[in-house]
């Protein structure tokens, strides 16, 4: 008696499934077919699974039928085919695992044991902009620009959430922007440039610097922003060559120079004629006349 009601659920459901086009909810059902499908398969889920009929993204009414360990197991799968923490719209049963696996998406997360680090109210871990970011480096064979990283639609407004900037998102990966390494080569060229002079005992400024530099793309507006750059950073006090080549253990004084006469006045150095007119070394360099 039992198998024949049963197949009179069956044969019901397979009649509403036609009708609609669809696959049926369980309401969808008469109370007596609902009962004897309950009865004998426990969940509604699991007679669908009977039937072939259930689809992960298609019985969403039946997010009471997952069990907690397949939920876990669902987070934990879709993990590891994206590669990074999933995001809450990633994952269909969310809603259901966030109230049941600690009261949010990201207390779910932790209960599947995957780390992922957040920053206020973000949406995207700090794992997933890694995880990303390496997929940009793979396609570039270098680190990309703000540029490129907009161009391909990477988060890049996460990086200032979870580091200093991008060159600090750059040694993540151990590796340095472009930017970085043109800093470095200005950096390299002003000192070997400065090296060349002392060594010929000629005086240091950013005009003989450009012209002592084995590098013709050096100028004096690229010593200018650089050293700029360098004050802003805090690495000097302010915007000076002499100061600069100071911290690289490169003293200007050191060397054999001019005398230098400004307005009538003399000084023993570049340092002192800076300190004491309050005019960038640079500045007097380039447009003071020296006299010998």
């Amino acid at each position: 008696m039992e198998e024949k009601t049963l197949n009179t659920a069956i044969m019901e459901y397979k009649e509403i499934k036609e009708k609609l086009q669809r696959i049926p909810l369980k309401k969808d059902l008469s109370t007596s077919s609902q009962t004897i499908i309950i009865k004998k398969y426990g969940l509604y889920r699991y007679f669908l699974q009977s039937m072939d009929d259930y689809k992960v993204g298609v019985i969403k009414h039946c997010d009471r039928g997952i069990s907690t360990i397949q939920l876990i197991s669902e987070i934990q799968d879709l993990y590891h085919r994206l590669g990074y923490p999933p995001k809450e719209n990633q994952y269909e049963h969310s809603r259901t695992a966030a109230r049941r696996l600690g009261g949010s998406w990201r207390a779910a997360l932790k209960s599947c044991h995957i780390n992922a680090t957040f920053v206020g109210n973000s949406i995207i871990s700090k794992q997933e902009v890694i995880y990303k970011g390496r997929k940009e480096i793979e396609k570039y064979h270098r680190m990309p620009t703000w540029k490129e990283m907009y161009k391909d639609h990477f988060p890049a407004n996460q990086i200032m959430k979870y580091w200093k900037g991008i060159d600090d998102f750059a040694k993540e990966f151990d590796l340095q922007t472009e930017r970085e390494n043109r800093k470095k080569k200005v950096e390299k060229d002003i000192i070997l440039a400065a090296q060349k002079l002392i060594k010929e005992r000629k005086t240091i400024s950013f005009k003989n610097v450009v012209a002592a530099s084995n590098d013709k793309s050096l100028t004096i507006s690229r010593i200018n922003n650089f050293l700029i750059n360098q004050s802003n950073q805090k690495v000097i006090n302010r915007p000076s060559l002499t100061e600069f080549l100071d911290k690289k253990g490169i003293k200007i004084d050191s060397t054999k120079s001019h005398q230098i006469v400004i307005a009538g006045k003399k000084y023993s150095s570049w340092l002192e004629a800076e300190q004491k007119t309050g005019i960038k070394i640079g500045t007097l360099q380039n447009e003071v006349q020296l006299k010998s």
